[in-house]
């Protein structure tokens, strides 16, 4: 009889022993679970970041070609006027100074 009672504790035993082991899987699963709904949530917050980050590099540099390309405008106005004011000097000095050949020299 006594044999039995303790073959049976022993049985209760290893019950009570699977049944918390079992309860301990079921909560680090749950811990593994909510670890990686909290790494994707991250995960899709660094990524919505680094979008936003991109978009606001792309628009600064739009911005700087932009810029760039009106001062490129303005220096090539810049010079096309330097070379007319050059061109219309030289024809003055051209059209003032002209004899024809053989003209004598005052």
């Amino acid at each position: 009889k006594r044999a039995d009672e303790a073959q049976r504790a022993a049985a209760r035993e290893r019950k009570r022993i699977e049944k918390e082991r079992a309860m301990q899987g079921t909560a680090m699963v749950r811990r593994v679970q909510t670890l990686g709904r909290e790494q994707t949530s991250e995960r899709r917050s660094l990524g919505e970041a680094h979008l936003a980050e991109v978009a606001q590099l792309e628009a600064t540099v739009g911005k700087m070609r932009e810029e760039l390309a009106a001062k490129q405008h303005a220096d090539a106005r810049a010079l096309l006027a330097k070379q007319h004011q050059a061109l219309d000097r030289l024809f003055l000095e051209l059209r003032d100074g002209w004899k024809p050949i053989g003209a004598a020299a005052p």
